[in-house]
């Protein structure tokens, strides 16, 4: 599965962080569970208070002091679904990472469940719809995390309008806000790009929507992140 493995190779870069539920178990001793939950635009993982775009998806993980395999489930699975789930156990530690597809607004328990079936650390999850979409570009990674890590920012002229040199590779990147102005995390389907059908620019195949600047001139591009439209411009410069 692409998307699964996109969140999981991300997710082994987790570090210690977030917040940790923890349950007694009669077979052991007290065990600490890390749950958090991480997007496209970054591998770093982020609270399980972070709202989830509704219509997108995004990656769970839980990390804990266990040899033996986890289990992620949602107890409301109109609002996110989980769709498949990597495992990864060594000495004193298991990896639990799962694809998940927020499919509607609300909130919604998770639970993770040891080999025996007990419930050993539970999180809600906030999935909330965008009523805006912000829009960044970005000049693209020359190598590796091209398709899934965010170029270095380009700041916008004083028209408003982003600039980028003609031939160059760069990133145009959405961002789907809450009704607060909130970052919405989504890992894909976070928005859709329509271009201007000038030949402007050209996109390329990828996780972060890359494109090369093909002519001068200055292109409109339309974002959507489900009902919600926005557009923006890029000029291309010598």
């Amino acid at each position: 599965m692409p998307m699964l493995r996109r969140i999981f190779f991300g997710a082994t870069m987790f570090v210690l962080g977030g917040g940790c539920a923890s349950s007694n178990d009669s077979h052991g001793p007290r065990r600490e569970l890390l749950l958090q939950i991480h997007g496209t635009n970054s591998s770093e993982l982020v609270s399980t208070d972070t709202p989830v775009l509704a219509g997108g998806a995004f990656g769970f993980v839980g990390s804990g002091d266990f040899t033996e395999a986890l289990t992620v489930h949602s107890l409301d699975e109109s609002i996110v679904r989980v769709i498949g789930s990597d495992k990864l156990c060594e000495t004193g530690t298991c990896l639990v990472v799962s694809a998940c597809e927020a499919k509607r607004a609300g909130d919604v328990r998770f639970e993770v469940t040891d080999a025996r079936g007990a419930v050993i650390g539970h999180t809600d999850i906030h999935v909330r719809e965008a009523v805006s979409v912000s829009l960044s570009v970005a000049i693209a990674p020359a190598m590796g995390g091209v398709y899934a890590t965010a170029g270095l920012p380009i700041a916008p002229a004083p028209d408003g309008i982003y600039e980028v040199a003609n031939g160059s590779r760069f990133q145009i990147l959405p961002r789907p806000l809450d009704a607060s102005g909130a970052p919405l995390l989504c890992q894909d389907r976070c928005a859709r790009i329509e271009l201007a059908g000038d030949g402007l620019i050209k996109p390329e195949i990828g996780l972060i929507f890359t494109a090369r600047a093909a002519a001068k001139g200055t292109t409109t591009l339309t974002l959507y992140s489900g009902a919600v439209r926005t557009q923006g411009s890029i000029r291309i410069t010598d």
